[in-house]
């Protein structure tokens, strides 16, 4: 039963035994057993009360011990995905490192060859006419 529909029970066997209690109370006072049945009737009103308490509290323990267990279940997510950011983080940098060790290493090789290139030009002007066209 859902609990919204057992509240409702609840309220009305509730507001329906204190109207019983009341009006035994005001209306039935002349008779010598109208106290004590008026103490019955609260005396399960609040029998009812107790054990919808105790239903209710039940309910909101189970639901909170299940609470409690996703709130554990998404920490545990949380640090499981930081570790893998963390790792990707790490990887990302030696990659980086890896991009800059490999620009160094082609700007080195650009100045190689331009200084190729100049020592080729260097030769080609040293040389005679005749040489150069054969």
């Amino acid at each position: 039963m859902k609990r919204s529909s057992l509240e409702t029970i609840v309220l009305v066997l509730g507001i329906s035994i204190i109207g019983i209690a009341l009006f035994m109370m005001y209306a039935m006072s002349s008779t010598p057993n109208s106290i004590f049945i008026t103490n019955l009737v609260f005396s399960l009103g609040f029998l009812i009360y107790i054990t919808y308490s105790m239903m209710s509290t039940n309910s909101l323990n189970k639901e909170i011990r299940g609470l409690n267990n996703h709130v554990k279940s998404l920490k545990d997510s949380i640090l499981q995905k930081d570790q893998t950011i963390k790792d990707q983080k790490g990887e990302i940098s030696n990659l980086n490192g890896e991009i800059t060790q490999q620009k160094d290493q082609l700007s080195h090789a650009e100045s190689t060859i331009q200084d190729l290139k100049n020592k080729i030009t260097e030769l080609e002007s040293s040389l005679p006419d005749s040489e150069a066209k054969a």
